[in-house]
């Protein structure tokens, strides 16, 4: 298990936003692509978990979206998925 907090360099090229909905297991279609995430910078791991992670940056990001103070919460998609089918989201199923 990670010791946390714990901070970090970080590179990201790149970012988009993927679906698989209607396609088959493992298949995800590009729905928005965002080039401009991307850059260099120090993340700070506040906490990590199985289940969770949440990072801070401590730092301006030198890719110009990242501001210093941002937080980001990570939870994995099976557990996303879970709980809104338990609410009766049909949208999710």
């Amino acid at each position: 298990m990670l010791q946390c907090p714990c901070d970090i360099e970080a590179t990201v090229n790149g970012g988009g936003l993927f679906s698989s909905k209607g396609g088959k297991e493992g298949d995800k279609k590009l729905l928005l692509d965002l080039p401009f995430i991307q850059g260099k910078g120090l993340v700070r791991i506040l906490y990590a978990d199985p289940k969770i992670r949440i990072f801070l940056s401590p730092t301006q990001g030198d890719g110009g979206w990242e501001d210093k103070g941002l937080i980001v919460v990570q939870v994995r998609q099976d557990l996303v998925l879970e709980e809104l089918r338990s609410r009766s989201m049909s949208t999710f199923r």
